[in-house]
């Protein structure tokens, strides 16, 4: 109601108040990634996913400051595309990294249990990331 009297529709503010918690929720996403994937990456390649990462916070910061200033819709747009194209590049390099480290080893392993579970592991992970599904294969 109060933001209705100021001239603001409740549709602009929530899209407002959320464009400011998404850095704050990707720098907190970040440091849970590295520490749960800092045992599965080599130095090189978690410092690459950290800048991605924090270059994603540093466009999603831009993207806020760019709703709070009413500029155009196409440039706001346009900048949350380079945002999940920096995300997606991100989850390259991890899922990289898990075929690298995890999958390899379970591979090269000798029991078939394990190879199992690494590979229906890796069929679920790519299909997530992909966007193919979400679950457990049956």
């Amino acid at each position: 109601m109060l933001l209705a009297l100021a001239g603001v529709d409740a549709e602009s503010a929530a899209i407002s108040q959320l464009a400011r918690m998404l850095p704050r929720a990707l720098v907190a996403m970040g440091a849970m990634w590295h520490e749960e994937i800092s045992a599965e990456m080599n130095d090189a390649t978690k410092q690459k996913v950290l800048a991605r990462v924090r270059r994603v916070v540093g466009q999603l910061e831009g993207v806020s400051r760019m709703i709070e200033q009413d500029r155009a819709l196409v440039d706001v747009l346009l900048q949350l595309a380079s945002a999940q194209a920096a995300l997606g590049q991100a989850g390259k390099i991890i899922l990289r990294a898990y075929v690298e480290r995890c999958v390899t080893s379970a591979i090269a392993a000798d029991a078939p249990a394990e190879r199992k579970q690494k590979a229906d592991e890796l069929v679920t992970q790519i299909a997530r990331y992909s966007g193919l599904g979400r679950g457990k294969l049956t």
